[in-house]
C-alpha cells in the first residue's frame, strides 16, 4: 500500500519492472502520516488538519480491506511489535502520553503508559517494550532508557533502566538496541540482561546533525533515512 493525500492505493510488486497500481484504493479522511503492515492487518495514522486518527483495516484479502477499528488523537506510531502497537496520543493542549495497544485488532483498548516526561520512542521486544525518553528538564537529569514488561493485561511495568544518550530512534537486532540521536549520532546498548542495558558504545557521530525519519537494521548493518 502506498500512501497519498486522503487515500492509500495498493500496488502489485513483481519480481522485475516497477510496481504496477491495482485499482484499489482506501479512503481516508484526511493525509496518511505514518503506515504499517503486519500480517492481516494494515496500520496508518491520518492527519486531517489539527486532529489526528489511528485507524486498522482487515487486509486478509488485499483487494478487499475491510475497516476493523480506529482511535481518536494518536499523533505518532512508535511500533507494531506483532500484535502489539505503541503509540502516542494527545490528551490535553501540549500534553502526548504514550499508549500500548494490546491487539491491534481491537485499536480502541488501550493501556496508558505512564511515567514518561518526553518520550521520543519505544521498540517492542516480544514480552519486554523499551522507552526512550527524557525526564523533567534538570541540571542532574539525563536521557533514559527503561524496559517495561508487558506481558500482563494491567499495565506495563518497569524491568531495567539506564541513563544513555539522547535519542530520538531506535531499532533492535537481537540482543542489541541501536540508538540515534540527530545531534549525537549512532549508540549501541546490550539489552541481554534487560534489568541492567549496558551502553556497549559512546555515540559515532558523523560530521554536523543530521535528522533521521526512519532507522532500522538488517544483520550488521544500519540504513537511516535522512529526513532533511
Amino acid at each position: 500500500f502506498l500512501g497519498k493525500e486522503n487515500r492509500l492505493d495498493l500496488l502489485e510488486i513483481a519480481s522485475e519492472g516497477p510496481p504496477k497500481p491495482t485499482g484499489v484504493s482506501i479512503a481516508l479522511a484526511g493525509r496518511p502520516s505514518e503506515m504499517a503492515w503486519e500480517g492481516n492487518t494494515l496500520l496508518a495514522v491520518v492527519s486531517t488538519g489539527d486532529s489526528y486518527a489511528f485507524q486498522a483495516w482487515d487486509v486478509s484479502d488485499v483487494r478487499k480491506p475491510r475497516p476493523i477499528g480506529s482511535l481518536a488523537g494518536v499523533e505518532q506510531l512508535f511500533d507494531v511489535d506483532g500484535r502489539r502497537a505503541y503509540v502516542s496520543r494527545r490528551e490535553d493542549p501540549g500534553k502526548d502520553v504514550t499508549y500500548l495497544i494490546p491487539d491491534i485488532t481491537r485499536p480502541n483498548e488501550t493501556v496508558k503508559v505512564e511515567g514518561f516526561y518526553v518520550t521520543h520512542g519505544v521498540k517492542g521486544a516480544g514480552e519486554l517494550a523499551y522507552v526512550l525518553w527524557t525526564p523533567v528538564p534538570t541540571a542532574k537529569n539525563k536521557p533514559t532508557i527503561t524496559a517495561l514488561d508487558v506481558s500482563g493485561k494491567g499495565s506495563p511495568y518497569v524491568v531495567g533502566e539506564t541513563e544513555g544518550p539522547y535519542a530520538s530512534r531506535g531499532a533492535l537486532a537481537g540482543d542489541r538496541l541501536y540508538l540515534w540521536g540527530d545531534a549525537w549520532g549512532l549508540s549501541i546498548l546490550d539489552m541481554s540482561d534487560s534489568s541492567h542495558p549496558r551502553l556497549l558504545s559512546e555515540p559515532l557521530r558523523g560530521s554536523g546533525s543530521v535528522s533521521v525519519s526512519t532507522m532500522d537494521i538488517d544483520d550488521s548493518v544500519a540504513f537511516l533515512v535522512d529526513g532533511t
